[in-house]
């Protein structure tokens, strides 16, 4: 395992967490316990090894791809449409 691995798999997810919420029919909250699963199986074939501290590093791989989504879309939210940000300006 390197640092290599770790960001391929939290890209991976991040794309994949995005495909998974505009194409199929899915709850939000669901889509981070689906990138749970599939990041650790995805992280665990990708390395081929299936240890305790493997499944640990997918589960983190995962966790961290939600987590870059959220800081994302929290940032994103407080903008408006223009890019601009909502704050009054300070005189």
């Amino acid at each position: 395992m390197n640092e290599t691995d770790m960001l391929t798999i939290t890209g991976a997810m991040l794309a994949l967490g995005a495909a998974i919420k505009h194409l199929l029919p899915v709850e939000n909250k669901w889509i981070p316990v689906i990138l749970l699963v599939l990041g650790t199986l995805v992280y665990c074939v990708y390395t081929g090894q299936w240890g305790g501290r493997d499944i640990i590093l997918g589960v983190m791989a995962s966790a961290s791809a939600t987590g870059l989504h959220q800081a994302f879309s929290q940032t994103k939210t407080g903008l408006t449409p223009n890019g601009s940000d909502t704050k009054p300006p300070t005189q």
